[in-house]
């Protein structure tokens, strides 16, 4: 694995509420394709990729509010991605939001290769 010498800019879609998500970290670029929509509720498909790398060239894991990394699997349903199936249902420490749920990618030894958050409120 290879890492380009300066960051790549995020493709993705943003958060909602109103509120402009932080910019991806790390040199390669999170691609998060749900959730994207402000309002989300129920059980939900995570879903990301870092652009340009095989799945199987790194981990990724979810977290919500800064909590607890929580692993994605490999995925190759459209196309290649991780997932994880959430229950959005016990989300209700912060009413309806904004949650700021941050996709965390590492290498093979451990390294944060890229981060990218979204903002979504649970009705």
């Amino acid at each position: 694995l290879t890492l380009p010498a300066s960051s790549s800019s995020a493709s993705g879609s943003g958060g909602g509420g109103g509120v402009t998500p932080p910019p991806t970290t790390g040199p390669f670029a999170t691609n998060i394709w749900w959730p994207g929509s402000a309002h989300v509720s129920g059980v939900q498909p995570f879903k990301a990729m870092i652009e340009g790398l095989d799945v199987s060239q790194y981990a990724m894991y979810w977290q919500v509010d800064g909590g607890a990394l929580v692993p994605m699997a490999d995925n190759s349903g459209g196309y290649p991605h991780k997932e994880s199936l959430v229950d959005l249902s016990s989300w209700t420490w912060k009413a309806q939001g904004p949650y700021t749920v941050t996709f965390v990618s590492k290498d093979k030894n451990g390294a944060i290769i890229s981060q990218k958050s979204v903002q979504i409120l649970v009705p």
